[in-house]
């Protein structure tokens, strides 16, 4: 016979197997759900955070340190010390021609030594000047045309003025007088543009001394008082005095007598201020010689006296002072 008393636990542990697997499921289906709600994880990684900064501090001061020595600077190569400058080529020898002179100076120019090439010819002119006031130089005419064309390439104009005068004095020289008329105008010209005085007052004399020779008082006169006029204002008393006796000379040989007086009167009184025995002694003799055509003998003779104690205190040429005397009326 079985015992009925212990089949009850079968369907017990039945009921409670299932309720087992029950709550199996539901613990996996939570699982699961959970599962698909996270993000994928990415495949780069992500980097940490930085450290949170330390709490800030205050800075101690720094320790005071002695003060070093400058340190020495380097030497670096200059520029100028590696580009070696052109260099001025040699002047020729002392013996060289004026046409060596001349080239020398186109050299220069054609160069880029402008300073160089103007201090070149102003050499050569100087020595185209003794050359026309020699006349031993045929060549010259040449020698100066060549030095114009390169002082109007150097458009120097007071180079190129006194290229002019110089040209002027050679057409002088060979009885061109409109030659030398019109080349005395353009260094006239060429010094007032440049505003130079000397260089005026020098052409003024070369005029001057051009229309006297060609029988033109009136003309002469017009450029000796220009000439006046510029050393009056530059204060050159010398040159001053020097033209107001060559007026009153050119006042007393055209008859004006009074005028000359004045002139010569004017003259002395300059002179006398500078001290100049010998140009004051001249110009007494001038007046001695105009009181003479007036007629008045003994006043000549005194000034003829005056001229020569005058002109033996500065020393005169002893031939001069004889001459003076003859012209006094000495047995």
């Amino acid at each position: 016979m079985f015992d009925t008393q212990g089949l009850w636990i079968i369907p017990l542990c039945t009921v409670i197997g299932a309720l087992c697997g029950w709550l199996y499921s539901r613990v996996m289906a939570a699982r699961a759900m959970a599962s698909e709600s996270k993000p994928a994880p990415s495949s780069k990684p992500v980097p940490a955070a930085p450290p949170a900064p330390p709490p800030s501090m205050p800075h101690p001061m720094p320790a005071a340190s002695e003060p070093k020595p400058p340190e020495p600077k380097r030497s670096e190569p200059k520029l100028k010390e590696s580009l070696s400058p052109p260099l001025v080529p040699p002047r020729p020898s002392e013996g060289a021609s004026i046409q060596d002179w001349i080239s020398h100076a186109e050299i220069l120019d054609f160069d880029g030594f402008a300073s160089e090439a103007r201090e070149v010819l102003t050499i050569a002119l100087d020595r185209c000047a003794t050359a026309v006031e020699s006349g031993r130089r045929p060549d010259v005419g040449e020698v100066l045309t060549r030095a114009l064309t390169a002082a109007t390439r150097m458009a120097d104009q007071g180079t190129l003025a006194r290229v002019h005068a110089l040209l002027g004095r050679l057409s002088e020289r060979m009885d061109d007088k409109d030659g030398a008329h019109e080349h005395y105008l353009a260094a006239l010209e060429l010094y007032e543009n440049r505003n130079d005085r000397r260089g005026i007052g020098a052409a003024c004399e070369l005029l001057a001394r051009l229309h006297a020779r060609l029988d033109d008082p009136e003309g002469a006169e017009a450029y000796w008082r220009y000439g006046l006029s510029l050393a009056t204002a530059m204060g050159n008393r010398k040159e001053e005095a020097r033209i107001l006796g060559v007026l009153g000379r050119l006042a007393s040989l055209a008859g004006d007598l009074e005028g000359a007086e004045e002139l010569f009167r004017e003259a002395m009184t300059l002179e006398e201020a500078l001290g100049r025995p010998l140009e004051e002694g001249v110009l007494t003799a001038d007046l001695a010689r105009l009181e003479r055509t007036r007629g008045k003998e003994e006043t000549a003779r005194v000034l003829f006296d005056a001229a020569l104690a005058r002109l033996a205190e500065a020393g005169a040429d002893p031939e001069e002072l004889d001459r003076l005397r003859g012209e006094r009326g000495e047995p």
